[in-house]
């Protein structure tokens, strides 16, 4: 009887074990199957979000893109009166004596005149309370200059036709001006 209480036991035991063994495989499975299914959500919406910020990162970037060709219009039209593309025009200083790196001598030439007392003498406009005087100048090519004046109150642009002497002065004439309220 010892013994066949024995055989019971064991043959229990092995059949708890084996219980024990299959409900620890489906526990472990349960709980992989939980762990990719969690791993999957998660992926999914990291995914996600960085196509979202891939089309915003395009959005963005086409944006720019439009951006840079804009600019570059806008540059080319600039070049277009501009004494640094203008090869003509720079073929006529160099002949005169003037270099590329030299025609800050020509917008000095026309500053000088503000030191004089009174207004500017290429500027037709008197002035109210101070002197008119030329604030900015951009060489447009090898005979006209565009300038800002103001006197701080009123302020105006004029075109100012130069010619070159064989002694590197300058022969300045004001084309056109125009004073703005």
């Amino acid at each position: 009887m010892y013994e066949s209480l024995q055989a019971t036991i064991t043959d229990r035991y092995r059949l708890f074990a084996r219980l024990m063994k299959t409900k620890i495989y489906i526990y472990l499975l349960i709980f992989s199957v939980l762990t990719n299914l969690f791993q999957y959500v998660n992926s999914s919406r990291i995914l996600e979000a960085k196509e979202e910020k891939l089309i915003q990162n395009e959005v963005q970037l086409s944006h720019y893109q439009d951006s840079i060709r804009s600019l570059r219009k806008e540059m080319t039209d600039l070049q277009l009166f501009s004494l640094e593309f203008n090869g003509d025009a720079s073929s006529y200083l160099y002949d005169a004596g003037i270099q590329q790196d030299q025609i800050r001598y020509l917008t000095d030439q026309v500053y000088e005149l503000n030191e004089a007392k009174g207004t500017n003498l290429l500027i037709g406009y008197e002035a109210m309370e101070r002197p008119f005087k030329i604030n900015q100048i951009r060489v447009l090519n090898h005979r006209w200059m565009i300038a800002n004046f103001t006197d701080g109150t009123l302020w105006g642009e004029l075109l100012i036709k130069y010619f070159v002497n064989e002694d590197q002065t300058l022969d300045l004439e004001t084309v056109e001006e125009v004073l703005y309220p």
